[in-house]
This record gives C-alpha cells, sequence and structure tokens, in this order.
C-alpha cells in the first residue's frame, strides 16, 4: 500500500511538472510572438486605420484641424504629418507631475490656435487606455498656457486645469493645487515667449479632449459625448458631438487620439492569426532594428506582407542599409508633412543663415560631382561626428570643420564639450557668418550630425553666442550678455518650430551648454570680440 503511494504521488508530481513545462513552454511562445517584429508592424498598420478613420469622420463634418504626433511613439501610426510635439509621459507620471519649460511646445499651440484645434496622436504599452503623455501632461501644459496668456486678457478666461474622469478625485486635486506652482516657477524668459507666440492668437483657452479606440469622446469630469471610431476597434456610430457642430465652443480643442486598444492577445487572436501589440510604437529601439515610421510607410505594402520573421527582418536590413533608394522614399513618403519632420534634407532656421541636415542625407546629395557646388545649399558645412565625409578634402579650404565628437552621455571625454566641441563650432560660425560669401556664392552654414540631439545643442549655442533674440540678426561681435539657463532654454524653444523633432536634446547635453557658458564663454567672448 505504501508503495501504491508513493507510484501514485509520483504520477502527480510528474503531471504537475508536465503541465509547469507546458506552462513556460506557452509563456516562452507568448514572448517570441510579442518579439516578432511582424507583430509590431501589423499592430501599428492596425492601430493607423483608428486614426485614419476618426480623422476622416471629423474631417467629412468640416472639421479640418491640423494632424500632430506626439514624439516618439506617435510617428508611427500615419505616413505623414502636420507637425510633431514632445508632451512627455513622465511629466505626467502619479505624483511626479511637471511642467517643463524645455518642452514649451508653441508651435503646437500656435497651430492650435490658427486652426481653432489640433489633433494629438499617441499609444501606450501599459495596459491601459491613454498614455499619461494625454492624460496629465497636456491637460497641464494647456491651464499653463492658458493662465499665463489669461493673465494679459480683460474679462472671463478658463485657467482652470481639465482632467479625463478616469482621474482618481484625489489625483485631479493635486493636480490643480499644482497648476499655480508652475506658473509662478516660469522666467520672465518663458512668460515673454508664450505671450509673444500665442497672446495675440490664442482666441480661445487650450482644452483636451480624448478618443480612444474602445470609446465616446470624453471631454473632463465633468461632461462627456458619444464618439466613433473604426469598425474594427469600435461601434460605427457617428460622432455627434463636435467642435465643428458647436459654434459657441468656449475653447480650443486639443483632439487627443490614443490610437491602441486595451486587449488581450487571445481576444485579438479570434479573429487574426498573429498577436496584437498594445502601443507597438513604443520603445522602438527595443524591436524596430533601426526601421524609422518615415521608411516603413514608404514599404509598407511589401514588409506587411513577407512571410517568416528572418525574411522580414533580411528586407528590414537591406532598407536599413541602402542610403540611395530608401532615403528617397522617406522623403517622398513625407513630403505632405508642413513641417518636412521626418525628412533627411535640410532644415533652415528661419533666415540665420544657419540649418541643418543629418550627415547621411550630406553624404548622398552633396558628395562630389559634376555640379556639386550647385546641389549644396550651404557654403560653409560644421560637420560633428566621430569620423569625417571621406570627401571633405574636396571642399574648399576653410569650407568644412569637422568636430570629433559622438552620441551618447559616456562616449566623450570629460569636459570635451566644454573644452573643445562648442568653442570650435562657434569661433568656425563666427569666423563664417560674416563673411558676406564662400566660393560657391552661398553664405549659409549647416551643421550636420548622424545625431539629431548633437546637432540641435551645438546650433542652440550658435544662437545664443551669435544671434540677438529675433534670431535674424547677427550680434556686432558676439553676445556680451551673461548667461542664463532661462536663457538658454529660450534659444532651444526658439529652435523648436524648426527643428521639432531634434531640439529636445537629453539632459546632459543641457548641462554642458550651461557648463560652457557659465564657465568658458566669457574668455572665448573676449577672444572673438577684440
Amino acid at each position: 500500500q505504501a508503495g501504491g503511494w508513493h507510484h501514485h504521488h509520483e504520477e502527480e508530481e510528474a503531471e504537475a511538472g508536465s503541465a509547469t513545462m507546458a506552462h513556460r513552454d506557452l509563456a516562452r511562445l507568448r514572448k517570441q510572438e510579442r518579439a516578432s517584429v511582424g507583430n509590431y508592424l501589423r499592430s501599428i498598420k492596425l492601430d493607423s486605420e483608428f486614426v485614419e478613420a476618426t480623422v476622416d469622420r471629423y474631417r467629412a463634418q468640416n472639421v479640418r484641424f491640423p494632424l500632430w504626433a506626439n514624439l516618439r511613439n506617435g510617428k508611427w501610426y500615419g505616413p505623414s504629418w502636420d507637425g510633431a510635439a514632445y508632451f512627455k509621459s513622465t511629466d505626467g507620471h502619479s505624483r511626479h507631475w511637471a511642467f517643463s519649460p524645455t518642452r514649451l511646445n508653441l508651435h503646437f499651440a500656435r497651430s492650435a490656435a490658427q486652426h481653432g484645434g489640433c489633433f494629438l496622436v499617441d499609444s501606450t504599452r501599459r495596459g491601459k487606455a491613454f498614455p499619461d503623455s494625454l492624460t496629465a501632461t497636456l491637460p497641464i501644459w494647456c491651464a499653463v498656457i492658458n493662465r499665463v496668456v489669461g493673465g494679459e486678457r480683460e474679462g472671463a478666461w478658463d485657467g482652470d486645469v481639465h482632467l479625463p474622469p478616469w482621474l482618481s478625485a484625489s489625483e485631479a486635486a493635486q493636480i490643480a493645487d499644482r497648476i499655480e506652482t508652475f506658473v509662478e516657477a516660469l522666467s520672465a524668459t518663458t512668460r515673454a515667449q508664450i505671450l509673444e507666440q500665442l497672446g495675440p492668437r490664442l482666441e480661445a483657452p487650450l482644452r483636451a479632449i480624448w478618443l480612444s479606440p474602445a470609446s465616446h469622446i470624453l471631454l473632463d469630469a465633468t461632461s462627456s459625448g458619444r464618439g466613433a471610431a473604426s469598425s474594427e476597434h469600435c461601434s460605427d456610430e457617428p460622432i455627434d458631438m463636435l467642435p465643428g457642430a458647436a459654434p459657441d465652443l468656449t475653447f480650443t480643442p486639443v483632439i487627443c487620439i490614443s490610437a491602441s486598444a486595451v486587449r488581450s492577445a487571445a481576444e485579438h487572436r479570434q479573429h487574426h492569426s498573429w498577436t496584437y501589440i498594445q502601443g507597438a510604437g513604443d520603445d522602438e529601439e527595443n524591436w524596430s532594428c533601426g526601421l524609422t515610421p518615415g521608411l516603413f510607410w514608404a514599404n509598407r505594402d511589401e514588409l506587411l506582407v513577407l512571410q517568416g520573421e528572418a525574411g522580414l527582418q533580411a528586407r528590414i536590413d537591406e532598407l536599413v542599409a541602402s542610403g540611395g533608394a530608401a532615403a528617397d522614399n522617406v522623403a517622398a513618403a513625407e513630403a505632405g508633412s508642413a513641417t518636412q519632420s521626418g525628412g533627411r534634407g535640410p532644415r533652415w532656421i528661419g533666415t540665420s543663415r544657419l540649418c541643418y541636415a543629418s550627415t547621411a542625407w550630406v553624404d548622398m546629395r552633396c558628395g562630389p560631382g559634376p555640379s556639386d557646388a550647385h546641389r549644396r545649399p550651404f557654403g560653409f558645412l560644421l560637420h560633428c561626428d566621430p569620423e569625417p565625409l571621406p570627401w571633405a578634402s574636396s571642399l574648399a579650404e576653410g569650407t568644412y570643420l569637422h568636430i570629433p565628437v559622438a552620441a551618447g552621455k559616456r562616449a566623450n571625454a570629460f569636459v570635451f564639450w566644454e573644452s573643445q566641441v562648442l568653442p570650435e563650432a562657434i569661433r568656425f560660425a563666427h569666423r563664417t557668418l560674416l563673411a558676406k560669401k564662400s566660393e560657391n556664392g552661398a553664405a549659409a552654414l549647416m551643421v550636420a550630425s548622424h545625431d539629431s540631439a548633437t546637432a540641435a545643442t551645438v546650433l542652440c549655442a550658435l544662437l545664443f553666442a551669435l544671434y540677438d533674440d529675433d534670431l535674424v540678426s547677427l550680434v556686432p561681435g558676439v553676445r556680451t550678455q551673461a548667461a542664463s539657463k532661462a536663457l538658454l532654454r529660450g534659444r532651444l524653444v526658439a529652435l523648436q518650430p524648426f527643428l521639432p523633432e531634434e531640439a529636445w536634446p537629453p539632459r546632459y547635453l543641457m548641462k554642458e551648454l550651461n557648463r560652457f557658458f557659465f564657465a568658458g564663454w566669457n574668455e572665448l567672448a573676449a577672444e572673438l570680440g577684440a
């Protein structure tokens, strides 16, 4: 009998072990399915259909707001955009709410003011309907901007924060209590920028409306209406609560579209043979293998029909590696973007005679050739990458400067930015921008880099050191005004309308700017002004 008990116990253990192994195998399979690049791309395409259907239904009722992507995730959910904004989810994390003076997004606010509203697209992978960028960061931003503008207005002007109804009353109260603190913390420079850009333009306060695949239009905790989406994501109801249908609307709507549905893989597999990934555009560095939104949309038909992960991966590697036709396809796919935010070609910084382009574009379009001088939109080239251009020696003497800077927080020697990158860049720009012409007849200075954050940081330094506040006039000699964090942030904010995807350098690069202008700038200014 004892032997029988042991035999039975061993069988139970074996069955339990088999069940555990089966569970692990299933979990491993599900992890592999989620890791499939094909699943990410199919999920993005599906979610983009919701975005397209939602915007089309608004436009069918004559609501023709510009369509903006919230970086970086939002760019994946459509082939063309009217602009790109940057509202960080971390500024909206629970109990860590913040208003960022370096992410003023005034170009976005100006567009909403000009057109009476905007669409803003984002998504999240966190199993909830809306990312924190849309739930909290954007409503906080609306309230702060409204209070600054409203402070100069006579009569009633709504400066309250309007939050979505799913936030708890406690969280909503805590956020509301912080708005005035955020406003009071703004520097005079930041206030002046907000008023200059929006004071004459914003006719009604900014306010968020929330739309997701699962839901109706949501205004805030005190009001709601019904909305619609594509038949894939929700019912085919007509939209009956629209800004275009409400001529007495008392606010400028920012229609926040969360592209992804909250659903389980099992629910999705009832209708599809692949695994749906919510917020697939998020964390692209972990799955995209170098594929960009522009490159995906330029080649989407081919990529989405490829069978097998190996074949798809091989084709993506080919597209990423091919600089010629692929880059042309990217430009063609994004030609409809008013900001050209995804293109590789030169972006001009107003009329400052400064511009930016990626090194890949410069290498592809501006290398030696029969008419190379006429194809180059610059007279002088400031190149910030580890290695120089292979054809740099063909450029006229004095028109090219290579600064061997690498991307990454710990990629360069300590104080390298302070002692070499910024001083050399400013010296070169000071000399070249004061020249009337180069041999090519153009007086423009192009800053090129594979790393857009590096280029944006260098451009910010040049605008502060060498330009008046209008960003048009060169200062006589160099700027002698003392630097401050607020003034440097102001130059970065001024860059954002021209470089809507690039002018968001990480904190360590802003620290490099501050360190140089607080410590080494006076000596260099004296040298150049002598």
